[in-house]
């Protein structure tokens, strides 16, 4: 495994809210019949990515 800075590790997180926006961006405006598959996955991933990002948060601060 390479080897990744704590920085990027810190804002998969937020990466991971900005992949399942853009597929349900994607998904409304070019994808025309309900893909749940997709709708779910996107939505996974916002929510993977928020609790991710409020983890590695409070990791780095103090209190």
């Amino acid at each position: 495994m390479a080897h990744i800075p704590r920085k990027y590790i810190s804002d998969i997180g937020l990466w991971l809210v900005y992949a399942g926006l853009t597929m349900l961006i994607t998904c409304s405006l070019f994808i025309r019949s309900n893909v749940n598959t997709m709708l779910f996955l996107s939505v996974f991933l916002v929510i993977v990515g928020i609790i991710v990002h409020v983890l590695a948060t409070k990791k780095e601060s103090k209190y």
